[in-house]
């Protein structure tokens, strides 16, 4: 438990320092945007999955998803940037649409180098430690 503490606790970090500097950059300098589909670090905070998952990652304009979990990554990225990234609505959202796929392996791009039962509860400890500390957890 103590682990996935920790590493919700710098997902968190990561999360409002990306946020941070993407908004306070001298130049607004933002990261490529991501055209192939990734499987990187699945397994922790540093998760780059998809086109669209992951802190500071994000598909390039015109892209599709990968597979339903990169769209509902995309549809959090979606929300986020028109509402907040310490929206509690866009996050809720982000878990119902993860929750919808956490059964179904075989959906995913990478079942094999980055299964569902791996990517979703990495992304949803992520997520839900960030509702915790900026409030949103009251109605889980």
């Amino acid at each position: 438990m103590l682990t996935k503490t920790i590493v919700a606790l710098v997902a968190l970090v990561l999360l409002l320092a990306g946020e941070a500097v993407a908004v306070n950059a001298p130049g607004k300098e933002e990261q490529p945007c991501a055209r192939s589909c990734h499987t990187i670090n699945c397994d922790n905070v540093g998760i780059r999955y998809g086109r669209f998952c992951g802190v500071g990652h994000g598909g390039c304009p015109g892209v599709k998803p990968c597979d339903p979990v990169d769209k509902c990554c995309q549809a959090h990225d979606v929300c986020v940037e028109k509402e907040s990234v310490f929206s509690s609505k866009c996050h809720k959202r982000f878990l119902k649409c993860l929750d919808k796929h956490l059964e179904k392996d075989h959906e995913g791009f990478a079942p094999n180098t980055c299964p569902y039962s791996v990517v979703i509860p990495t992304m949803k400890a992520g997520i839900e430690m960030a509702m915790m500390f900026t409030g949103g957890m009251e109605e889980l």
